[in-house]
């Protein structure tokens, strides 16, 4: 048993300091491919903002529910702004409609239609200001110039009617015909109303003078 005299010493435990950051992480997509990006994508990303502050450890892979063409291109619109100074998101009360300069707008066109599509998913899931705004521009230029069938096949919505509605709408339509019926009615009606003499005499006397 100790001694009331005997020293005791108390080891302090020091503190443990975060092991510093990699200069590439890693990112896997949903299928397993992998990929390693630098610290401006996670940056210009708000939904890794939280990784940052609370991982030390971002030498491990994250993983990301994004299919790989989907992420590629999320990168590789990150990308084309390297040397961009910080994006600040856009106001249209005070901007106007977005516009899309020449190289980004190709960017988006060049994608095939499910990359782009999973793109503008992405750009919320991923929280990525720069992407939601490029996105949301893309498809205003892009619809300023579709017809409705154009706007459905481009948002992948399918037509309500089915193939015998749509014959019935494309099939041009023929005149106005009265009814029989309802050239009877009328026939009755005007034999109902008074002569114009008779409707004359009925006038209110108030009225005649």
């Amino acid at each position: 048993m100790m001694s009331p005299h005997q020293s005791t010493s108390v080891v302090v435990p020091m503190e443990l300091k975060p092991e510093p950051l990699p200069s590439t992480i890693t990112l896997v997509a949903s299928d397993g491919q992998t990929f390693n990006v630098n610290h401006d994508f996670l940056e210009n990303c708000k939904t890794f903002e939280h990784v940052k502050s609370v991982c030390n450890r971002l030498n491990e892979p994250i993983r990301i529910d994004l299919v790989a063409a989907v992420l590629k291109a999320a990168i590789a619109f990150c990308d084309l702004f390297a040397d961009k100074p910080p994006y600040i998101p856009y106001d249209t009360e005070v901007d106007g409609p977005p516009r899309l300069n020449k190289t980004t707008y190709g960017f988006f066109h060049d994608l095939d239609h499910s990359t782009m599509t999973g793109l503008i998913s992405a750009s919320t899931y991923l929280d990525f200001p720069r992407l939601i705004d490029g996105c949301a521009a893309y498809v205003n230029q892009r619809v300023m110039t579709m017809n409705t069938e154009q706007m459905r096949q481009f948002f992948m919505r399918r037509d309500s009617f089915n193939p015998g509605q749509e014959a019935v709408v494309a099939a041009p339509q023929p005149e106005h015909q009265e009814s029989p019926h309802r050239r009877q009615e009328c026939e009755k009606r005007k034999m109902d109303l008074p002569a114009p003499s008779e409707a004359s005499s009925s006038k209110n006397p108030r009225n005649s003078d």
